[in-house]
């Protein structure tokens, strides 16, 4: 489940009555349609607390059940905010994360949007790329290219690749991270 789709379903547990989607879309700053996609995904987690979401037109959206298990996915769902808020505040986690996305999944991410997730200035994520730069990647002559839209990895396709494969081993290999952990998020 996604950060956003957490705090979605944080909001939704504690409310009485229905939820516009584009009340919510303002909210988490995405679109409704997003919200709705978020909403397909929670109704399939839910399903195992006994819990709906029910959406009506006109009316919005609304998590039905009984108050317990309403409870029960609300203190499942603060833990797993709370161990998801801790990890984001190691740096290392922050910087394995950052690699991960753009160079082995390829993702270019927004600048804005990772220093937002990570509760960080934009200057702490281009230091971290500054530090991945120079400790690592420099070796394979790959960098990051940051533009107002997003951050992208720069370099022949063959060291992109070297670069990514020797970080997973020596990562797994050298700091003992479970390989599960790189596609956790």
């Amino acid at each position: 489940m996604k950060t956003r789709q957490l705090e979605i379903l944080n909001y939704l547990l504690v409310q009485d009555d229905y939820v516009p989607a584009q009340i919510l879309a303002d909210k988490f700053d995405v679109t409704p349609k997003t919200i709705y996609i978020d909403i397909n995904v929670l109704r399939d987690e839910l399903k195992s607390y006994n819990l709906e979401i029910d959406k009506r037109p006109y009316r919005g959206i609304k998590v039905i059940g009984k108050k317990q298990d309403i409870n029960k996915a609300l203190e499942k769902a603060n833990t797993l905010k709370e161990i998801e808020t801790d990890n984001k505040f190691d740096i290392d986690v922050r910087r394995r994360n950052l690699f991960i996305n753009i160079i082995v999944k390829g993702k270019g991410v927004s600048l804005q949007n990772i220093a937002e997730e990570y509760y960080v200035s934009k200057t702490a994520i281009l230091n971290d790329l500054d530090y991945l730069t120079k400790s690592y990647l420099k070796q394979f002559h790959v960098s990051f290219k940051t533009t107002d839209k997003k951050i992208i990895a720069v370099g022949s396709e063959f060291n992109i690749q070297s670069a990514a494969i020797d970080y997973l081993l020596n990562t797994i290999t050298f700091h003992k991270v479970p390989f599960v952990d790189f596609f956790w998020k």
